[in-house]
């Protein structure tokens, strides 16, 4: 049962609650799970991890036919040792438990990882999906043989399914750091990747309040790493391995993510002349997130650990200057550019298909 976000005290039994309190329930744990790289070393009690296990045993599969089995490793030589071939990704082996998923169909195994994860957050614990790593490797040290099967041959051929068995995903699951702040991750709108019938065919009415959101998720996301940094840092130091996740969440998986926003967004206002970008602004912002992105894995791939020097000083450039200073500058042009779009949203009915809008501006 997902958790309710209520005092023990006050939570009322699963069976009396309503079809529509249970979809409630289910939401808040959708939208409140947040992936945890910094852990306790708190065992994790049996009980408790039989439930996560659960989770996994009752999820859907094609066919009905699950292609994954789950290792979980708690000996901490055995985590070492997948840490040593992960990207020296340490948390790897501070979290209590590593599930290690193994399957064919990935799309099997991308749902169970989902409700593992799920259901821990429900028990009050942390954990994320981890694929860095040198899977072959993995299978070595924990024994995982491709000759594997959980389908008869001849079942497994008319299906379509591949027969080799492999390490897919890692997961880590254990009580959050609490310095390692469980922050708001600044997800899209729903009218950023909803199409209604055609492709970007936009509710662009929606356009004012996805510009508004986007100014005010920017702002967040920097009060929320500056808050978040600096507790760290009165704590653990300059030095500290918590800080080093916190700054690669925002350079690597935050701040980015809010960039792309941007300009996926403005693009598209850009091209239905609801608003003025300049195409230079709009290559600057990717070409920024792309220098980035390959230089973060020249650096990892050059030295095979996320916590060097050459990975620690290049997340900390882009999360406390780069990233920042470019955020800034797209809230400073959306500022002025927001009562234009309004303006021109006036002027639409619900839904809008974009030749229609194209005709309109042209005619």
């Amino acid at each position: 049962m997902f958790l309710r976000l209520l005092p023990k005290a006050y939570e009322v039994p699963a069976r009396f609650l309503t079809l529509s309190e249970r979809v409630l329930e289910l939401m808040e744990a959708i939208k409140g799970r947040r992936a945890f790289r910094a852990f306790l070393p708190d065992p994790i009690p049996e009980a408790d991890l039989e439930k996560m296990l659960q989770a996994c045993a009752w999820t859907f599969s094609g066919a009905n036919t699950p292609t994954w089995e789950v290792v979980v490793v708690r000996d901490r030589k055995l985590k070492e040792a997948i840490v040593k071939v992960s990207e020296n990704q340490t948390f790897l082996a501070e979290a209590p438990a590593l599930l290690v998923f193994c399957g064919t169909r990935i799309f099997d195994i991308l749902q169970v990882v989902s409700n593992a994860m799920l259901a821990a957050y429900s028990l009050g614990y942390g954990s994320c999906c981890v694929g860095s790593t040198n899977a072959e490797k993995v299978e070595q040290i924990l024994g995982v043989t491709k000759e594997m099967k959980i389908l008869p041959e001849d079942i497994a051929e008319k299906l379509g399914i591949p027969e080799e068995m492999k390490v897919r995903i890692l997961v880590p699951i254990g009580r959050p750091n609490p310095l390692y702040l469980p922050t708001n991750p600044k997800k899209r709108t729903v009218w950023e990747i909803t199409n209604f019938d055609k492709w970007k065919n936009k509710r662009m009415t929606k356009a004012p309040e996805v510009v508004q959101d986007l100014i005010n998720d920017s702002k967040t996301a920097m009060d929320d790493f500056k808050r978040g940094r600096d507790g760290i840092v009165q704590k653990e130091g300059m030095m500290s391995e918590t800080l080093y996740r916190w700054e690669e969440k925002y350079a690597a998986f935050s701040f980015p993510n809010l960039v792309r926003r941007w300009v996926f967004y403005l693009q598209l206002l850009k091209e239905r002349k609801f608003v003025e970008v300049e195409q230079e602004f709009l290559d600057r912002s990717m070409r920024t997130v792309g220098e980035y992105e390959s230089q973060r894995w020249a650096h990892i791939l050059g030295t095979h650990d996320i916590n060097s020097s050459p990975v620690v000083s290049h997340e900390r450039e882009y999360s406390m200057e780069i990233f920042p200073n470019l955020l800034n500058e797209w809230i400073e042009f959306a500022q002025k550019g927001l009562e234009s779009i309004s303006s021109s949203v006036k002027t639409l009915g619900e839904y809008v298909d974009p030749s229609a809008v194209e005709r309109q501006y042209t005619d």
